[in-house]
């Protein structure tokens, strides 16, 4: 059912056959996504044909000795950072097979819930975008997502703010909040500068809980400093969530105080909202725009040298760095 899974027999064998050679080529070179766990995408179960290069780009990036999101090496080594590669930022051709990952990403949150959980959406390009033009692709991306889990029926997590101007701000997606870092080639942050695009999702409530436990000051702070190191500042940008709304944050782009958010949530934060009012404003279901062939639409991240391995976010600094999160990159 095209329609419905967004997928033809045709489509299928030409991913995977492109995937293969991906794999090929990338084992060829010494590089491969092991111990990365594919999301999860029921109405889409195929793999884009970048899919085992984005893994390992995103492994050699979060493994990096001076990167500071010692909260995504920890992640990578407990085999809970997910990588979804996709066709383009500035494209919603990849938008509902996003959701999908996102929703299920979500569910296994609530029935397993774990700490240092990242999914990295990655994008073949454009790689020639400057930090304005990713910032509007990066909200692009989030509105329409946004609408589709409106669409699809899903509650906003009512611990946050679906109102951008909001300081408890953040984005839900099947019912949990996120906090996204934007990461591309040409962000002037060295900690938000990535050979492609790419929008990591982090969860909310993980946040959450470290201030529950008292532990989320010391990882901000470690992370901070780590930051400064490799940049020579640490990123004016940064805030506690509550203090300003973390949509500032998103795209690493440095914005003012008059700075205005796109985006807008276009259901009814705290109940379900009238599908047939949402279906009515996206004409095919999934959001605006022309379908195209394959039926989507068309329209932190430590381990360091001494071995440290076990994915502790407490542990003081060593070399690169003990684990801790935080969306301060």
């Amino acid at each position: 059912m095209t329609g419905t899974t967004g997928t033809t027999g045709t489509t299928d064998v030409k991913n995977d056959a492109a995937a293969r050679q991906d794999e090929a080529r990338c084992a060829a070179q010494g590089r491969t996504g092991t111990d990365m766990r594919a999301p999860a995408t029921p109405l889409f179960p195929w793999r884009h044909p970048t899919q085992t290069a984005s893994e390992a780009a995103m492994v050699d990036h979060v493994s990096a000795a001076d990167f500071p999101c010692v909260g995504a090496k920890a992640a990578l080594a407990r085999g809970t950072l997910s990588v979804l590669a996709c066709k383009a930022i500035d494209s919603a051709w990849d938008d509902v097979r996003i959701h999908d990952a996102l929703s299920q990403f979500a569910a296994e949150y609530r029935a397993e819930p774990g700490l240092f959980r990242s999914l990295a959406v990655t994008f073949d390009g454009p790689a020639d975008l400057s930090e304005v033009t990713f910032e509007a692709a990066l909200w692009d991306r989030l509105q329409s997502l946004s609408d589709k889990d409106v669409w699809r029926g899903h509650d906003y997590d009512d611990a946050v703010s679906s109102d951008p101007s909001q300081p408890h701000f953040s984005l839900s997606f099947g019912g949990e909040g996120f906090f996204v870092v934007g990461l591309h080639p040409n962000a002037s942050r060295p900690a938000r500068q990535f050979g492609q695009p790419c929008l990591v999702f982090n969860l909310h409530n993980q946040f959450e809980r470290l201030r529950a436990e008292g532990r989320y000051e010391k990882m901000r702070e470690k992370i901070l400093v780590r930051d400064e190191a490799l940049a020579g500042s640490r990123n004016p940008m940064l805030a506690r969530h509550g203090e300003i709304s973390e949509a500032r944050q998103y795209s690493g782009r440095p914005v003012g105080a008059d700075w205005a958010c796109p985006f807008a949530y276009r259901g009814v934060a705290g109940r379900r909202v009238d599908l047939q009012v949402v279906g009515a404003r996206n004409s095919n279901g999934f959001g605006s725009g022309a379908s195209n062939g394959s039926g989507n639409v068309d329209g932190d991240i430590g381990g360091d040298a001494s071995g440290e391995r076990d994915g502790d976010c407490d542990g003081d600094d060593q070399g690169d760095g003990a684990r801790e999160t935080d969306a301060a990159c």
